[in-house]
Parts: C-alpha cells; sequence; structure tokens
C-alpha cells in the first residue's frame, strides 16, 4: 500500500492538478476528481480479480500472462515497464522545480537558484542509496514520507473551513458541484487530469512475491489506496476552491498558482506552514521517484528471469532479497534521461521553466504507456469474469470492468489529441514504447513463450481450481 500510495505521489497531485482542471470547468475541480475516482475504481477491480489469483514480481507482466498468455503478459510487462522508468523520471523533473521553488520562498525575491539537473540527480542518489535497504525499510520511508504531507494537507484543509474561506465567496460549496454551462468535452479534459492523478497506484501489484498472504493483501491495497486517496482528492480540492475563492479573480489566482498548498498554506496558517508543506511536496516527488524506480526494477527481474533481458538483472541481493540491479539500472537511466534533457532541451514544452518542462514531457510517455497496460488489464479481466457468468454478480462484475475498459479507451484518445503534434508528441513516444513491445511479444521465440508459461503455472497452494478450457486454448495459441 505504501509503495502505491508513493507511486501516485498525492501531494504533487493536490499541489499542481488543480489549476488545469479549473482552467476547464471552474469551480467545479471536486467533481472531475469524485468522477475519475469511480473511473480508476473501475480499473482497479480489474486489478484486484487478476491479483487474487496470481501473486507475481513482475506486475501485469504475471497477472495479465496467466489471464491470457505468455506473448499478452510479455507486452503488458514491456508497456508498464516504459511507464514507469518514464513516471520515475518526471519525478526528477518535478523535485528540482518543487526544490528550487522552496529556495526562493525561504530566501525571498532575490533568491539563489540551482540548475535544475542538480536538483534532479540528487534526487535519484539518494534513491539508489534506498535501494538497498530492504522492502520494508523502503516502505516504511515511503509511508512516512506521504503520510506527512497528507497530514499537512488535511490541517491545511481544515483551517480553510474553519476560518470561513475566501473573504469574497466564503465556503460556496453549491458552485463546486455546479457544472450548468460545462460543455461534455471540457468535463471530458478535465477528468482526464483527474484520472492521472492516480497513475502508479498499481505499483504494490509489483511486491506480489514479496508480501504474505498476497492474493488477500495486493487486491486490498491497490483498490484500498484508490478510495483512500479518491476521498482526499474531494475533500482537499473541495478546500482548495474555496479556499483561494470561486468567483473570477480567486479561480485566476489558482490556475496561476505554482504551488496551491503552498500558497493557500501561507495566506491562511502563516509562511512557516507554507514552506513546510512546500517541503512535503518535494518529498512527496522524492518518493514517487523511488517507489516508480522500485516497482519497474522488480519488472526488470521477472522479464530477465524468463529470458527477456540480461541475466545479471534477474539476481536479487543475497541478503535483502530485493532486486538491487534491476532498481539502480532504473535509476541509472532516470539521471541519463533528465541528464540528456537538460542538457539538449529536447524536453522543452513551452512553460518558461525547464524542471516542469521535463516533468511535462516524461509523464506524458509514462501515461500514455501505462493507459494502454490498464486496458490490456481490463481485457484480462473482462475475459475472465465472462469465464464466470454463472452468477448475477460476475455479470454485473463484467459490466462493470467493461465500462472501465470503454473509459480508458477515452482517457488514452484524449492524451493523444491534446498534443500540440501528434506525431512528434511525447504521447505519441509512449504509444511508440508499447508497438516495440508489441513486436517483440509477436516476434520472440517459442521457447521463449513457453519458459513464460510454465513460469506462469497455478500455485496448488493458492490455486483452488485449474485454468479454465477457454484460457488455455489461448495460451496454446500463443505459443
Amino acid at each position: 500500500m505504501a509503495l502505491s500510495l508513493a507511486s501516485v505521489g498525492p501531494m504533487m497531485a493536490l499541489s499542481g492538478n488543480a489549476q488545469g482542471i479549473a482552467g476547464y470547468i471552474g469551480a467545479a475541480v471536486p467533481v472531475a476528481f469524485a468522477c475519475a475516482a469511480g473511473g480508476v475504481l473501475l480499473i482497479a477491480l480489474g486489478f484486484a480479480i487478476l491479483s487474487r489469483h496470481t501473486a507475481h514480481m513482475g506486475s501485469v507482466y504475471g497477472l495479465v500472462g496467466k489471464a491470457i498468455g505468455p506473448r499478452s503478459g510479455m507486452f503488458s510487462g514491456l508497456a508498464i515497464l516504459g511507464a514507469y522508468v518514464a513516471l520515475a523520471t518526471c519525478c526528477g523533473g518535478i523535485f528540482a522545480a518543487t526544490f528550487n521553488s522552496l529556495l526562493q520562498q525561504i530566501q525571498g525575491a532575490a533568491a539563489f537558484q540551482l540548475p535544475w539537473i542538480v536538483p534532479a540527480l540528487f534526487c535519484v542518489v539518494v534513491a539508489a542509496t534506498l535501494a538497498f535497504a530492504g522492502t520494508s525499510t523502503v516502505a516504511r520511508v515511503l509511508l512516512i514520507s506521504e503520510l506527512l504531507g497528507v497530514g499537512l494537507a488535511l490541517v491545511l484543509a481544515i483551517a480553510v473551513f474553519a476560518k470561513g474561506g475566501a473573504p469574497s465567496t466564503g465556503i460556496d460549496l453549491s458552485s463546486t458541484l455546479d457544472l450548468d454551462g460545462i460543455a461534455p468535452s471540457a468535463l471530458l479534459a478535465a477528468g482526464v487530469m483527474g484520472f492521472l492523478a492516480w497513475a502508479g497506484f498499481e505499483a504494490g501489484a509489483a511486491l506480489g512475491e514479496e508480501t504474505a498472504n498476497p492474493r488477500r493483501n495486493i487486491p486490498l491495497a491497490l483498490v484500498g489506496v484508490v478510495v483512500i486517496v479518491g476521498l482526499l482528492y474531494t475533500f482537499v480540492m473541495t478546500a482548495l476552491v474555496c479556499g483561494f475563492g470561486t468567483d473570477a479573480s480567486g479561480l485566476e489566482a489558482l490556475e496561476s498558482s505554482g504551488s496551491t498548498l503552498g500558497d493557500l498554506g501561507t495566506r491562511y496558517l502563516g509562511t512557516g506552514f507554507g514552506i513546510a508543506i512546500v517541503i512535503t511536496v518535494c518529498i512527496s516527488a522524492f518518493a514517487g521517484n523511488l517507489a516508480l524506480a522500485s516497482a519497474a526494477g522488480r519488472i526488470i527481474f521477472a522479464l530477465a528471469r524468463d529470458g527477456i533481458g540480461p541475466q545479471a538483472l534477474a539476481k536479487s541481493h543475497p541478503k535483502l532479497g530485493v532486486p538491487t540491479n534491476a532498481i539502480v539500472t532504473v535509476l541509472v537511466l532516470n539521471a541519463a534521461c533528465n541528464t540528456l534533457g537538460w542538457a539538449t532541451s529536447f524536453t522543452d514544452m513551452g512553460t518558461g521553466n525547464p524542471a516542469i518542462d521535463a516533468f511535462i514531457y516524461f509523464a506524458s510517455i509514462g501515461s500514455v504507456a501505462l493507459l494502454v497496460t490498464y486496458l490490456t488489464v481490463q481485457v484480462a479481466s473482462i475475459r475472465h469474469s465472462f469465464t464466470q457468468f454463472r452468477t448475477g454478480a460476475a455479470v454485473g462484475m463484467f459490466a462493470l470492468l467493461t465500462l472501465g475498459g470503454v473509459g480508458v479507451v477515452l482517457v488514452l484518445l484524449a492524451n493523444l489529441r491534446a498534443q500540440e503534434s501528434i506525431l512528434t508528441g511525447p504521447a505519441t513516444w509512449g504509444l511508440l514504447w508499447c508497438g516495440v513491445g508489441l513486436a517483440v511479444a509477436l516476434f520472440s521465440s517459442r521457447a521463449t513463450a513457453h519458459r513464460i508459461q510454465s513460469s506462469l503455472q497455478p500455485e496448488p497452494e493458492y490455486d483452488a481450481g485449474a485454468v479454465v478450457a477457454a484460457e488455455a486454448g489461448i495460451l496454446s495459441r500463443d505459443q
């Protein structure tokens, strides 16, 4: 649960997502997050269904591979690997931007600013050090980091409500629920941004082989994170909108804020609190980098263990049992990508802040690859629920999962269309990475597919029944 929570990085979303959403639907920001929570919960149900039957360090590589077939699992594993590497890389950019913002808040207008690559590389070095601390230690660090920030965000939200909100509009809850005059396309665009605030919630599935009773605890953790974060987002976003004000001037101040939590904290609880909450956003960015690199490393380990990659990456630490080689490899890739972006400016997205540009660029790549992965999980879970059509509950679950799959397709298309250039935009690069993964899966040798299928066979101590006949047919065709 800690790994999933840190991968989501709720403090980063609370501090930076409301600005874009308000540009589409005004004061109804909480509605967008509430709608997005429902959509993400449908995806989480798909993960939960598959996780009840499979516990695998490769996350979707094992989940989809066991449900549909080895080549399908290989494609899903490579897609989510690209997503996690890109999303871990983007955390370096937001860490650097937040760190420099913190320096400015502490020092004032004439603040000394570091080249953004310096704090980004510092973030990677510290994460690499913690990679050798063991799974439970890392989980504690991630959980404490996020809970500290979430605690301060809740204190701020309560303070906003206790002080009556913005002087001009007060606690105007009716405006935060009002969708009158908002075009469906604007609501969809806002929902897309809200949907991506949960990106990474499924990272906890990568701990399937390191968790006690994974077939119970992994589904509970994934669904639990989605529900808890959804409630947090809705409550705090309501306070944010009321704190800035639901009128035109208040919404303009919200949209132009560099850190909504920091600015609101300073306004309602003083400069010291504003600085403290910006520090927690900075820590959240670091925690996200470490969590996503940890999840990506475990996927690399699982792939290499089955012969897809160098065998050196299929080795775990002799004492810790953690795939440190693979995790450090991901962190080196993070450092290399950010350094290349800093040196060549290929990540320039026109914001005027190169660290934010790098964040947006790599986040766009990772988000598309992640959405493709979500789609494969929905297909696998829909197929699984179809085989259980003997009960009314299974029919209802099938309908919910299908609705979730349609939602993923809509969000994916919206991401691709939002680019200035459909041919060279970063989201397209994410889709191309998935294309490479598909080619690798399709053209891999029959021996590789057979080896993967053997590694994904049901474990008698966990699985009560055999693989259904329909699944067996797909598996044989996949070979």
